[in-house]
C-alpha cells in the first residue's frame, strides 16, 4: 500500500538582486523534499522566474499574484535593493510579504520566513 503524499508549495519571494540566493533556496527546498518524501511529505518551490508565464494587459505583480495561487510556506529574501514598486506597495516583495502575513494570521498559510543577505563593505 503506497503512502499518501502531502504536497506543500513553497513561495520564494524577493527582488531581482538576489537571484543566486533564490536558486540556493530552491536547491535547499528540493534537497529537504527528497529527505522528507520517505515520510510522505513533498515540497514544491515556486519562483516567479521559473513558474510565472507572460501575460498582456496586467502589471508584472498582478501576473505573479494571479498565477501563484495558494501556497503553504513563504520564504522572503532581501538583498541591497527593495524592488520595483507596485500599485499598492513600495515593491513586489513588500506586497507579497504583507499578503503572506495576512494569510498566516487568517490561518491559511503555515509558515513565513524572511532572510536578509549580508552585505560586504570594502
Amino acid at each position: 500500500m503506497s503512502q499518501k503524499m502531502n504536497v506543500y508549495r513553497v513561495f520564494v519571494s524577493s527582488p531581482t538582486d538576489v537571484i543566486a540566493e533564490r536558486q540556493t533556496a530552491k536547491s535547499a527546498i528540493l534537497e529537504t523534499s527528497s529527505f522528507l518524501e520517505k515520510n510522505g511529505i513533498r515540497l514544491e518551490p515556486w519562483l516567479w522566474e521559473e513558474n510565472a508565464v507572460s501575460e498582456f494587459g496586467k502589471s508584472p505583480q498582478e501576473i505573479i499574484t494571479g498565477q501563484l495561487g495558494e501556497y503553504d510556506l513563504y520564504i522572503g529574501i532581501m538583498g541591497a535593493t527593495f524592488g520595483s514598486p507596485t500599485q499598492k506597495y513600495g515593491s513586489g516583495t513588500e506586497e507579497e510579504f504583507n499578503e503572506a502575513i495576512r494569510a498566516l494570521q487568517a490561518g491559511t498559510l503555515k509558515h513565513v520566513s524572511f532572510f536578509l543577505r549580508m552585505l560586504r563593505f570594502r
